[in-house]
């Protein structure tokens, strides 16, 4: 691609920094779960996945 087709679609930067009121929502959070809450959480996925996997299936039984 040509310098000027990649620059018409990149937006132009005003500043390379944020403003200090919206850091926070771009700053990752480290959550300190113990062993329930992670195995409750998995369980809970993949009781999500069970229902979904049913769902998509459940269309293709008449080919």
């Amino acid at each position: 691609m040509s310098e000027s087709t990649t620059c018409s679609f990149l937006p132009s930067l005003a500043s390379g920094t944020r403003a200090m009121d919206r850091v926070k929502s771009f700053t990752p959070l480290l959550n300190c779960l113990s062993d329930g809450e992670i195995e409750r959480g998995e369980k809970e996925r993949e009781k999500e996945l069970t229902k979904h996997r049913k769902w998509n299936t459940r269309g293709c039984q008449g080919i």
